[in-house]
């Protein structure tokens, strides 16, 4: 009988954890990233890709990272099932003796008005879970807090239009950080402070638009580093710069990203797919 129990429990896994993930999807987004080994030769970076593999509405399949290019062995697999057009699982298999093996599961909890309330993670084929994230809203459905642990969370404060005002994060009682934005035409200006009073620092984003392009600017005043978001005309990324900052040299560039798209995207998957590969 315990026999027969352990051969339909492992059948009824099966599918979940012994299936090697399919690399496939109506939309394939690769991004590759360049990391220069030296400041002034662009020829000599090291590379690495992340492999997205999204659905006709837009859902992303599956994420699959190269650690270098060129190389048939992925480093690590990210596997999707959905409810409803919500994530309700991700299984993460990661490369372990030139082998993809199942390392954990998250699954999502959605309330009634399907937003999501519980991320938990367990390690593959157990059920006690080693982390979870918490998800509170107000009145309005605005994430106002987000919480990791009883003594750890987020909490979010917005304006009456709903753009994001400020965060901070508290723990044991304790205010870590936090930072307040600021809104003017295509600018957002934030001022971040912590426990180590670096309150001279600053964060600004910037949209430009100039004829078909749009370009988004973000800088840290504290470190100087900036990085540059190109998109093409229908407003899909498709290339990232990275940038730091020295009095010598001024701005130099250290990595950026090469985006390249197979498939049929339209305006209304535009959104999810930059939503997802920018994260």
């Amino acid at each position: 009988m315990n026999c027969l129990y352990l051969i339909a429990v492992l059948f009824i896994l099966q599918p979940i954890y012994c299936q090697i993930p399919k690399k496939d999807g109506d939309i394939i987004v690769e991004v590759i990233t360049h990391a220069l080994t030296t400041a002034k030769d662009i020829t000599t970076a090291d590379k690495s890709s992340t492999v997205f593999y999204f659905g006709k509405r837009g859902l992303l399949q599956e994420k699959v990272h190269y650690i270098k290019v060129p190389n048939n062995q992925p480093d690590y697999v990210e596997a999707y099932t959905y409810k409803k057009d919500k994530p309700v699982q991700m299984v993460k298999w990661v490369n372990g003796d030139s082998k993809l093996k199942p390392l954990y599961e998250t699954k999502y909890v959605y309330d009634r008005e399907e937003r999501l309330t519980d991320a938990s993670v367990f390690y593959a084929g157990k059920r006690s879970v080693f982390a979870k994230v918490v998800h509170e809203y107000d009145s309005i459905g605005n994430n106002i807090k987000t919480i990791r642990e009883p003594d750890d969370f987020l909490e979010k404060a917005y304006t009456k239009d709903r753009k994001l005002e400020g965060i901070r994060q508290i723990h044991a009682d304790t205010l870590k950080w936090e930072c307040n934005f600021m809104y003017k035409d295509n600018f957002r200006t934030g001022t971040f402070s912590s426990q180590y009073n670096d309150s001279n620092s600053f964060i600004k984003e910037e949209i430009i638009i100039n004829g078909k392009t749009r370009n988004r600017y973000t800088s840290n005043s504290s470190t100087d580093d900036k990085t540059k978001y190109y998109y093409d005309e229908t407003g899909l990324l498709e290339k990232t710069e990275y940038y730091t900052y020295s009095a010598s040299s001024g701005y130099v560039l250290q990595s950026y990203t090469n985006i390249k798209v197979t498939g049929n995207v339209n305006q209304e998957l535009v959104k999810k797919i930059n939503e997802v590969i920018v994260e």
